[in-house]
């Protein structure tokens, strides 16, 4: 190899070096974990960072393998991706679905990243945005990717772009009471385009 050549190979690698260094996991939208969903990465110790920001709802219905809407009837706390990392289990009681299908008709099991005695500004969930029991929600989910019995269960498009939650909200409710509920976007300082309210109704004439 000539000087020339040797000179321009040294100048790339260090090129690559410090892309290297500027571009780390929770910066540049990469993660460590195969189940991130659209418009996250799953990183290490439970952080995510936001790859994505949708412009509209047609845009986070089509990155969404299943939309629902329902009622959120337990939750439990795992760490069955990291040792170190809460993560909250919510069973929803399927009153609609929207788009897909779940693997049990009558439930969807939904991951969120944290839990309410472990969270942290960079998980992009607070007390506020985990579901909670009770929670009658619209949601747009992705599989989660995971394997064995976790493969079933799902996240929450966009970290918390696609959650949406009716306030004041009565118990039990069923499908006949979905027309004439109201859902608010829980995070709405999570710089997507998205509407402030949206009903079922809505996405029915909106999807197929």
């Amino acid at each position: 190899m000539n000087e020339s050549h040797a000179n321009r190979g040294m100048r790339l690698l260090a090129l690559i070096a410090s892309v290297g260094l500027l571009c780390a996991p929770a910066a540049c939208g990469t993660g460590t974990s195969a189940s991130d969903s659209p418009g996250q990465a799953q990183g290490s110790g439970g952080s995510v960072s936001r790859v994505t920001l949708y412009a509209s709802v047609d845009q986070l219905a089509e990155d969404s393998d299943l939309i629902i809407a329902g009622q959120v009837t337990d939750t439990t706390t795992a760490r069955d991706i990291d040792d170190s990392a809460d993560l909250t289990l919510a069973t929803v009681t399927v009153l609609e679905t929207l788009k897909g299908e779940t693997p049990d008709a009558n439930e969807a099991i939904v991951h969120q990243t944290g839990s309410r005695e472990q969270h942290t500004p960079n998980t992009l969930y607070t007390p506020n945005t985990l579901l909670s029991r009770g929670d009658v929600v619209l949601l747009f989910l992705v599989h989660s990717g995971l394997g064995g019995n976790l493969a079933e269960q799902y996240y929450i498009t966009g970290a918390g772009a696609g959650m949406y939650r009716m306030t004041d909200a009565e118990s039990p409710l069923s499908i006949d009471d979905m027309d004439n509920v109201s859902f608010h976007r829980v995070n709405t300082d999570s710089g997507d385009d998205l509407p402030d309210v949206l009903s079922v109704e809505e996405l029915r004439n909106g999807i197929g």
